[in-house]
């Protein structure tokens, strides 16, 4: 089987199917891999970096921009046109796990994260990344980016469209990298009528780690912090099983629970909205037209 399929069916539902409906709902398991490697590979680099080896961080860097990626593809599969429920859906999935790490961040260094930046303002990207923890950068790029799905959405479903966004961004990556990570939200969009399927990424430990992902992203450099300041002797040896164990605690006790309360909250906006949504898409573009 080819590394990425594109399944008959999913070109039918998305050309036929009323905008209400997702493109295509199905989970992908083996991108729950990529995310889980993706997610090791930057640990694993801020662990040889936090020793003096710093040769992985530009493959990490790399692995950041793929999550975009991720997130673009991800979305547009999903994606029902209903924006109100989108937003909230995504905010209660990813705020506990954010809001935490930046407490503790800020615990750790003596110094709060004031109380706008719990809710990504200012903004801060790649060139001003929050003390309390460098790698939630990516986080406000991420909820800024949710804003504008219904365009990157859009977009993604027309090739030409898609090509001048992506050319364009990538053009004025000298004036903003941080607009420039918009390039990876379309280009993931544009390729949600795909399929990926590795079967290693469908291995039961690769999808342990797709599963604890996002804790794991966010809570490693805390953990390797915090062994490096108590038990300096043995940190680096100890790091990777403790950012993996508090990875699987976080994702068990604060993750598990915000997914099932973005769903719940989610379901309820969209009952809500329905109606304008509807009245919405039958006077505009978006949603309506969808090429896989």
């Amino acid at each position: 089987m080819p590394l990425f399929q594109v399944d008959p069916r999913h070109v039918r539902e998305s050309l036929a199917m009323p905008a209400s409906h997702p493109v295509n709902a199905d989970r992908v398991t083996s991108v729950d891999g990529l995310r889980g490697l993706l997610a090791t590979w930057v640990m694993l680099a801020h662990l040889a970096n936090a020793s003096g080896d710093g040769h992985m961080i530009p493959m990490a860097n790399l692995c950041v921009t793929i999550f975009f990626a991720i997130s673009g593809y991800v979305l547009t599969r999903a994606w029902t046109g209903h924006f109100p429920g989108f937003l909230v859906r995504r905010f209660f999935r990813l705020w506990p796990v954010y809001a935490l790490c930046l407490a503790v961040g800020g615990y750790m260094i003596a110094r709060p994260a004031p109380l706008a930046q719990y809710f990504y303002y200012p903004f801060m990207g790649i060139h001003d990344q929050p003390a309390q923890d460098p790698v939630m950068w990516s986080l406000f790029i991420e909820a800024w980016a949710m804003l504008f799905m219904p365009l990157i959405v859009w977009i993604g479903r027309r090739p030409i469209a898609t090509g001048v966004a992506i050319a364009g961004l990538v053009a004025i990556q000298g004036y903003s990298k941080d607009l420039y990570y918009g390039a990876f939200f379309i280009g993931g969009s544009y390729c949600a009528g795909r399929v990926l399927s590795v079967k290693v990424f469908d291995t039961a430990v690769v999808q342990w780690l797709g599963r604890i992902s996002y804790s794991l992203y966010l809570s490693h450099l805390l953990v390797i912090a915090a062994l490096k300041f108590h038990v300096p002797g043995v940190a680096l040896y100890v790091a990777a099983p403790a950012c993996f164990a508090v990875a699987h605690l976080i994702w068990y006790f604060i993750e598990r629970p915000s997914i099932w309360l973005s769903r719940r909250l989610g379901k309820k906006m969209d009952a809500l909205t329905a109606p304008i949504a509807r009245k919405w898409r039958a006077s505009s573009g978006f949603g309506r037209k969808a090429i896989a």
